[in-house]
């Protein structure tokens, strides 16, 4: 059973400290346990860190000089977008063990947290900072810089008046999940005095002379799948890199390095074997060798000509095609594309892909639900097929839900959901992923790579199975008429659909149609969320009711009325009239706003203001003056 040591201090300088070991279990009952303070001041702190006995000049026992080892790893994050619950559930199914408890400035709204993960064995006090950092990658990057102090200790206990919340995730010890790449704070990520490994030679100079030399594996190996080579080559590679060393198989730390070479090679072709590392481009002099007949085995290329990879057609055979687009819903939704529908939360985003998703099955699709939300998929269902086909019998429909939220950024799992779907005694002809963040633990939503690598697999699958792709996906806190996180995730599918709900405790919502693979681009789509009876009763005697979406007029002007305000809203207006020349009255927002950051710079003598153009473009769609779709301004009437 694991077990863990930790330190308990009076104030932020103590002078003296408690340390205490017990059973993981008895570690999360405690927190479970822990009585209520008055005040966060109030509530004793703790590190999960064994400390000397070695003073400050000012007496604090306190000190990175004087811990000893580290027994578990906290993350502490306090930027109030990633709940409680998410943090717990990218755990679960990193396979960590941990709790996260909400701290003392917790708020539903804007949540606060800490993670604690113990430890296998207690690690000298420089290798707690990688710990660390795979934690920080499983939970995306979201750790504060806090989170890599050595000696930081952090408040424990209840605070009056403020929500508590303990979460488990089961797994193993942090310091056993091997395969992780660390994730620093961006920025200095070094500590003063290390070395700064930063290519494929200092990673080796760094192995050899013994500095850590499982992260230069991990490193390495990560590199070089980046680059397109296969695991068996990574691996050959880091066994060279062993024996030519020559300090024996072992890390600092005794971990066996050459039982880990299998693991690490396949982690890294898993997770970097998709994208092509910085510095790996090519050049002129890799192909002045090559022929025609290199290529395709044939004499001199011709428009029949073919390689092992591309496949020639004529512009005439192209237009004899005559290709048109496949719906699955009639200037909805496509067939085998892979689809993207963004909004901000409490925009029904989740009943409108439900919604897409019943019609499908009504209309005699095979359908697969991947919801990571964990609770109300039956609700909402019941309600759709009560409120729209009363009467079906849903189980002659081809109709299937997974209620767990998995990682799809790992290629095995992939290769298990087609498995899965090639199960099924039906062909699937849409599968919808709700929610982007709920199937992908430990990206980095907000980069490209990594982003870009995850749609590829999901295409990959999309390819074999036929099938549509439809993911979901939470839009930017900025601008919510993008998704948030890196462009890739706008860019690389194949159609994108942005929701709107214009008042925020309204039922109407906006869908944008302005993308799709092989069809112009439609007016948005409008709905009503309308409440739904589901004819039973809960435990405590209420309704249980749930809601149904009907078309409605789209919404356009939710809270016309109210004038500009200002003068760049007035400036920003100007511009959009100037640039609106189009046939149908838009604009690009680029456009627009260049033309009124300029303007507003000008105005108040600065250089650049195209964030204050921005807000101000904004504030006008939520005033109801224009609305913005995807990369388009038109005027509301």
């Amino acid at each position: 059973m694991t077990t863990l040591t930790f330190t308990q201090f009076p104030s932020v300088t103590p002078h003296t400290k408690t340390e205490i070991t017990e059973s993981w279990p008895e570690f999360v009952a405690r927190l479970r346990a822990i009585p209520t303070y008055r005040t966060k001041r109030a509530c004793p702190l703790i590190s999960l860190c064994a400390y000397g006995d070695e003073v400050t000049t000012k007496g604090s026992i306190r000190h990175a000089d004087n811990v000893l080892a580290a027994h578990g790893i906290e993350i502490d994050y306090d930027a109030e977008l990633m709940s409680p619950e998410e943090a717990a559930e990218a755990l679960q199914m990193a396979g960590v063990l941990a709790v996260v408890v909400t701290s003392a400035s917790h708020k539903p709204k804007a949540p606060r947290w800490r993670a604690y993960l113990p430890l296998s064995a207690p690690v000298a006090p420089e290798q707690r900072r990688e710990l660390a950092g795979r934690a920080n990658r499983i939970l995306g990057g979201v750790a504060s810089r806090e989170s890599f102090t050595l000696s930081q200790s952090y408040y424990v206990g209840r605070v009056a008046s403020v929500e508590y919340q303990v979460l488990e995730a089961e797994g193993r010890p942090i310091d056993r999940v091997g395969d992780i790449e660390p994730l620093y704070p961006a920025g200095k990520t070094t500590p003063a005095g290390e070395r700064d490994a930063t290519t494929d030679a200092d990673l080796r100079g760094a192995f050899e002379r013994g500095e850590d030399r499982y992260t230069a594996m991990l490193k390495l190996s990560s590199r070089w799948a980046a680059r397109g080579m296969a695991a068996d080559d990574i691996a050959a590679n880091l066994e060279a890199l062993i024996d030519g060393a020559g300090k024996g198989a072992e890390n600092a730390d005794g971990i066996d390095l050459r039982a880990r070479v299998a693991g690490i090679a396949d982690s890294a072709v898993d997770k970097f074997g998709d994208t092509r590392a910085a510095g790996a481009v090519a050049t002129e002099a890799d192909f002045s060798d090559l022929t025609a007949t290199d290529v395709t085995g044939g004499d001199a290329p011709t428009a029949k000509s073919t390689s092992r990879i591309f496949r020639w057609q004529t512009g005439a055979e192209i237009i004899a095609e005559r290709r048109e687009a496949e719906w699955l819903i009639d200037d909805t939704l496509e067939a085998r594309v892979l689809a993207l529908l963004a909004g901000p939360r409490g925009s029904f985003k989740s009943f409108i892909v439900l919604d897409w998703a019943m019609r499908c099955a009504l209309a005699g699709k095979g359908v697969a639900i991947l919801s990571g939300e964990g609770a109300g998929l039956d609700r909402r269902m019941d309600a759709f097929f009560k409120h729209h086909a009363p009467g079906t019998e849903v189980s002659a429909l081809r109709i299937v839900a997974f209620e767990r939220a998995v990682n799809l950024n790992v290629k095995d799992t992939l290769k298990d959901l087609v498995v899965a779907i090639r199960g099924l005694a039906w062909a699937v002809d849409l599968v919808v992923v709700d929610t982007f963040s709920k199937y992908a633990a430990g990206l980095d939503e907000n980069d490209n790579s990594e982003v870009a690598a995850f749609l590829s697999g999901l295409a990959a699958v999309r390819d074999a199975m036929k099938a549509t792709f439809l993911l979901v996906a939470h839009t930017g806190h900025s601008d919510q008429n993008r998704p948030r996180g890196a462009s890739s995730l706008m860019a690389n599918p194949d159609a994108e659909y942005v929701v709107a709900r214009t008042n925020p405790t309204g039922p109407l919502v906006s869908v944008t149609r302005a993308r799709f693979k092989d069809t112009p681009a439609l007016p948005p789509l409008g709905y009503e969320a309308v409440t739904v009876d589901l004819g039973r009763n809960d435990k405590r005697g209420r309704p249980v009711t749930s809601l149904a979406l009907r078309s409605s007029e789209v919404p356009t002007t939710p809270n016309r009325g109210r004038e500009p305000t200002g003068t760049n809203q007035r400036i920003v207006l100007t511009a959009f009239s100037e640039c609106a020349l189009s046939a149908d009255g838009t604009a690009s927002v680029e456009a627009v706003v260049a033309l009124a950051a300029s303007r507003i710079a000008k105005a108040d003598g600065r250089d650049q203001r195209r964030g204050h153009a921005r807000q101000a473009l904004n504030a006008l769609q939520a005033a109801g003056h224009l609305m913005v779709e995807n990369d388009t301004v038109r005027a509301l009437q």
